[in-house]
């Protein structure tokens, strides 16, 4: 049996879903004791943590508002920090800030100390998601499987075998196309975007917003329609239906169409599908640009 904890929309919450029957008789503090509790303070890893998780442990992770910086947290998610044995940490949050203080003696693991390489921008790291680039996915990966297994010896070998399967995967496009389109200029519409199509070696020109709280600046327009002019690669922001994703994104769209350059199309990571799926997508468009500049 395995408890999973999925995220809700725009707050932080907890749904326990149970695979196999589930005794009324037996507590659920019973059930609870014999598995890990491991929460990430953001979303988009859920598919990932739950593929790890060994009979018995329990998931959770957050969904954010429309300010990712201060999302809403029920009491729910503060009581899953207290008893987690593992956290995972984006480092700029709330829930950050609240699960260091409160989050005990869990192994916490921070995203970007376990970042290999960042996306730049005029040589200023972009430091939004960095775990949707594959080597830091996969070195993230990696070391939550080694903590889990430092938590619980007797399922080591899955949570380490599982780890190694799902980087393998993006392992595999970055091993083909790590620096495939360097050089090549590139527009952004979201940050989040950024570290999505880092590994490929674009020349980042301009970001058009830096997040959901973040003007425009009609300066970066003009320079990013310039760009596009110029034949740059549109890296646009989209729904897990292939739509824009905010008027950022349906700018750098609409501009790209009508000075017919390439795109990438990049799926938020806050949509359902696990990060390695996500990350193939890029991967494929990259490589269909790479053959046919």
């Amino acid at each position: 049996m395995v408890l999973i904890v999925h995220k809700a929309s725009y707050v932080a919450s907890i749904l326990i879903i149970v695979s196999g029957a589930l005794s009324a008789a037996a507590p659920a503090d019973t059930a609870i004791s014999r598995g890990l509790v491991v929460v990430a303070t953001f979303p988009g890893i859920e598919e990932e943590l739950e593929r790890l998780a060994c009979s018995d442990d329990i998931v959770v992770t957050a969904s954010f508002s429309a300010d990712p910086h201060s999302p809403a947290v029920r009491p729910s998610f503060a009581r899953a920090l207290e008893r987690a044995d593992v956290i995972i940490l984006m480092a700029h949050t709330r829930l950050d800030e609240l699960a260091e203080v409160i989050g005990g003696d869990a192994t916490k693991i921070n995203v970007e100390e376990y970042s290999i390489e960042l996306a730049e921008i005029g040589g200023t790291p972009i430091t939004h998601y960095p775990i949707y680039d594959p080597i830091n996915y996969a070195s993230f990966l990696r070391e939550v499987a080694e903590s889990m297994s430092a938590k619980r010896p007797e399922c080591a070998a899955h949570y380490r075998a599982v780890a190694e399967e799902l980087a393998s995967t993006v392992m595999e496009s970055y091993k083909r196309l790590n620096g495939s389109l360097s050089g090549k200029p590139a527009i952004v519409s979201s940050a989040l975007a950024a570290n999505a199509v880092g590994w490929l070696g674009l020349d980042i020109k301009a970001i058009i917003s830096m997040g959901p709280e973040s003007q425009v600046s009609p300066r970066i327009l003009k320079e990013a329609e310039e760009a596009l002019a110029h034949g740059a690669i549109a890296v646009v922001m989209t729904d897990d239906r292939g739509k824009p994703l905010g008027r950022p994104s349906e700018w750098l769209l609409e501009k790209a169409e009508e000075y017919n350059t390439p795109i990438i199309l990049v799926e938020t990571p806050f949509s359902q599908g696990s990060l390695a799926s996500k990350i193939e997508q890029v991967a494929m468009q990259a490589a269909s640009i790479s053959h046919n500049p």
